[in-house]
């Protein structure tokens, strides 16, 4: 899955979406960048084909996307996060 990072640290994202994994609140596949609204001052990114994660300029790590076997570090609760979550699960 792509995931792009700009000079000024949006995040984008790309692609299947099947596990939420662009972060954009919705399970829809996308042909062209999106912007991973909740997040901002993001300095690195990574993505697995299913999952994403980032780390901010503090230091705070966000994960999102498939989480079936704790891949995120979060509850697997949390099976499929669609927004980018730093702990617990941000929807019920």
């Amino acid at each position: 899955m792509p995931l792009a990072l700009s000079r000024n640290g949006q995040v984008w994202a790309w692609g299947r979406n099947n596990f939420g994994q662009l972060g954009t609140g919705d399970n829809n596949n996308s042909n062209v960048p999106r912007l991973v609204s909740e997040l901002s001052k993001i300095k690195q990114i990574a993505a697995g084909s299913e999952y994403s994660l980032v780390l901010d300029i503090n230091g705070k790590t966000f994960a999102w996307g498939k989480n079936d076997v704790g891949q995120l570090g979060i509850s697997t609760l949390c099976r499929y996060p669609l927004l980018p979550a730093t702990k617990g699960c941000p929807f019920s």
